[in-house]
């Protein structure tokens, strides 16, 4: 009795498992657009929010195709449906758990959007966010900025599958090699996540540069220190040559050989010097762009008074914007 009581509470939790695994399902109704906007960009709108959707793996979305298929055999028309009483609707005909309807509007040369998605079983609003861009042409990160306020934590997380655990195995393994694929799973982790992986990962030069001189003068040392295999190399290969060429001209009273290498290995100090700073721009360069990370130099000034007098002062700062 006591094992078969067991089976069925193990059986239950698995299911229960199962359920909480398997993604939701949502239907995505066409984009409204307001005064300025065509038919054209509000289902191109539709469209690139449907596939950067399905690529989060959050939820289960319903085809276009289908979901057309479905509506025309049920005689109703989606167009001007922004309603949540019309989502509902709509949800319960199409059997899906979540409905995402959105608007697209226009003030001067700014597109504005706002999307709603809405819980079918209690009819109520889950979440409603928005977003704006300059022009068309930033149209996908825009979508993937408001897919991002819908999703928040609910990215489907599987066995080292976390957006921010790829990011983070990407830039620890190969960032240099690997920055497109960042690019591409970036607008995924959240803002707090990315300014952990900059603080993190990024390159500094000092110490670097002074092991490149000191104790082993232009052999590298503190280019391996940071990371920069192909660098190290480099410096080891220059050193080593002018310091050969040095031994040789020396031990065989070779003036001009004696010259060629001293002047080599200096060259190959003066390289070690510089190479960690022109590294770690590089680098950190490639980091900040790879995730969406702006590095902004803001002086913020004003007026203040301290013992009777009234003086003015300026403050410099460096900031991440995203």
């Amino acid at each position: 009795m006591k094992r078969m009581v067991a089976s069925i509470l193990a059986s239950m939790f698995a299911m229960a498992l199962i359920a909480q695994e398997r993604p939701i399902t949502v239907g995505i109704i066409e984009f409204q657009g307001g005064s300025g906007i065509s038919a054209i960009d509000a289902r191109t709108v539709s469209e690139v929010f449907r596939s950067e959707l399905v690529t989060t793996g959050v939820y289960t979305v319903l085809e276009r195709g289908k979901m057309d298929e479905i509506l025309k055999e049920q005689q109703f028309q989606q167009t001007g449906c922004t309603s949540t009483e019309c989502a509902v609707k709509l949800g319960k005909l199409l059997n899906m758990q979540k409905m995402l309807y959105g608007t697209m509007s226009k003030l001067g040369s700014r597109y504005y959007f706002v999307v709603t998605i809405v819980d079918i079983e209690t009819s109520r609003v889950e979440k409603s966010v928005n977003d704006s861009m300059e022009g068309l042409d930033d149209l996908s990160k825009a979508v993937k900025r408001l897919i991002e306020q819908i999703i928040g934590g609910k990215r489907l997380i599987k066995a080292g599958e976390s957006p921010f655990l790829k990011v983070h195995t990407m830039v620890k393994t190969d960032l240099l090699k690997n920055v497109d694929a960042i690019k591409k799973e970036a607008p995924y982790i959240t803002d707090s996540e990315k300014l952990q992986l900059v603080n993190q990962f990024r390159k500094g030069f000092f110490g670097e540069l002074l092991l490149n001189v000191y104790p082993l003068p232009g052999f590298g040392v503190g280019s391996f220190v940071q990371g920069d295999v192909i660098g190290g190399l480099v410096l080891i290969g220059i050193s080593g040559t002018g310091v050969a060429c040095l031994s040789v001209g020396l031990g065989g009273g070779n003036q001009p050989l004696t010259s060629v290498g001293a002047a080599v290995w200096i060259a190959g100090i003066v390289v070690g010097a510089v190479w960690p700073i022109v590294y770690s721009a590089v680098y950190n360069d490639a980091l900040n762009k790879s995730l969406g990370v702006q590095l902004a130099f803001e002086i913020n000034g004003g007026s203040r008074y301290a013992c009777g007098v009234n003086e003015t002062f300026a403050a410099a700062a460096v900031a991440h914007r995203f």
